[in-house]
């Protein structure tokens, strides 16, 4: 699971990709020492010739599903994914949808599309996760890309950061963590749809460091 993450990055390259394309000054996105849901984040994603840089929101609105008829059996409840019903989903704009799981991505009607067209790498320098005693813990090691996808809802882009089984270090924490992406996959993860399909069956091989905080 990821919840929430730190930004305090200093990568030369990443913050000229960033200031390229916003034009400005990156220190409101980059020097943060807690990100949240519901935040506007810097994301990167796979543009023609070179890795490009956007604002999203973080998190995809909860679909609640419509009370609708289907061969005679009456469909009600909230449900983040909307495949078992045709009828128009409605937004709860309370609740948001702020991960999905890796290894069942590509078989959600609700993620299906944006795994496979809509590829991004979030930036960080580690992100938080608090153990079945509370404990809260920075998990890091310097640089960490999470790997998301992101979709338009009502003219504005929001993303969603994928999980997955963890790794050794990381399972007495917590039965989830981000997909990572080593600085050496960050393009195949956006570029390369093979690479992608392979990483989310996977999971995670990274080592980090989890710091009680």
């Amino acid at each position: 699971m990821c919840g929430r993450y730190q930004a305090w990055i200093e990568d030369e390259e990443l913050v000229a990709i960033i200031e390229r394309e916003k034009k400005g000054n990156t220190a409101r996105f980059l020097m943060r020492n807690e990100v949240f849901p519901g935040d506007e984040i810097p994301v990167l994603y796979g543009g023609g010739y070179f890795l490009r840089a956007k604002v999203v929101r973080w998190g995809y609105p909860m679909i609640e599903k419509r009370e609708t008829r289907t061969v005679g059996l009456t469909l009600a409840g909230a449900l983040a994914d909307p495949s078992e019903t045709a009828a128009p989903p409605a937004v709860k704009k309370s609740s948001l949808v702020i991960n999905a799981r890796a290894e069942t991505a590509m078989e959600k009607r609700y993620f299906r599309e944006d795994v496979v067209n809509r590829r991004i790498a979030v930036p960080t320098s580690g992100y938080y996760e608090w153990s079945p005693e509370k404990k809260k813990y920075h998990i890091g090691n310097g640089l960490v890309y999470l790997a998301g996808m992101t979709h338009v809802f009502d003219g504005e882009e929001r993303a969603v950061i994928l999980t997955t089984a963890p790794t050794l270090q990381i399972e007495a924490i917590h039965d989830r963590m981000p997909l990572v992406l080593g600085q050496h996959e960050l393009e195949n993860w956006l570029y390369d749809d093979y690479f992608s399909r392979e990483k989310l069956k996977r999971g995670n091989s990274c080592q980090l460091e989890a710091v009680a905080v």
